[in-house]
């Protein structure tokens, strides 16, 4: 299923940029909100993003989405499957 292999791209991402910044490895889930929790700033959020789009062929519009929204691990799992659904 495309939204799990997603979470799972999404989590490796944030445990390497969380090694990188050296930050405390924890867990992540679905409602962790990536930039709230400090793993990614608005523009690594942007290459995070790139990153997915590259990763799974699509191309995402976050101007449909709500800036708070789209942060979320599950949601930002949610919009990747969405986007490679609708190929």
């Amino acid at each position: 299923m495309i939204r799990d292999e997603a979470k799972k791209f999404i989590t490796e991402q944030a445990k390497k940029r969380m090694a990188l910044l050296g930050l405390e490895d924890h867990s992540v889930s679905n409602s962790t909100d990536l930039v709230k929790e400090g793993i990614f700033d608005s523009l690594s959020f942007v290459d995070l993003v790139a990153d997915c789009e590259n990763e799974f062929n699509i191309q995402i519009d976050l101007e449909k989405y709500e800036p708070g929204e789209f942060t979320k691990l599950g949601k930002l799992a949610e919009i990747i499957e969405n986007a490679k659904n609708s190929l």
